[in-house]
């Protein structure tokens, strides 16, 4: 998965975040007066971070940084023509007309920014 880089402001708005693990992350607080300001939870333990989502000084990377969670995106794939659609029900509409009745449909998951968007 894509990682993309922690941005406070759009922390505190409310968008998701995620670790370096994987890991859901849900937001507290700010406090700027403090040397880790950035104060939240992962799986209900809490926990705080630099302002630049980073929880070591030293700039080792730990799998409790933090990313922004990357946007998932579903796709409708007929196998036998490689058409790829949004919805199901654009795919299933579009199959009469553009696929023979022995193709597969599968559907895929992505995320943004991983080449297939």
């Amino acid at each position: 998965m894509k990682q993309i880089p922690f941005n406070l402001e759009r922390c505190i708005a409310g968008e998701d975040v995620i670790t370096r693990g994987g890991n859901d992350y849900v937001f507290g607080a700010y406090n700027g007066k403090m040397a880790w300001p950035i104060i939240g939870w992962i799986g209900g333990f809490s926990i705080s971070h630099m302002v630049d989502g980073r929880r070591c000084k030293d700039n080792r990377n730990s799998a409790e940084d933090l990313f922004m969670k990357p946007e998932k995106i579903t796709g409708w794939i007929y196998v036998e023509h490689s058409l790829c659609f949004l919805t199901k029900d654009d795919a299933l509409s579009s199959a009469d007309r553009l696929c023979p009745k022995n193709t597969a449909l599968i559907k895929i998951e992505y995320y943004k920014g991983e080449n297939l968007d």
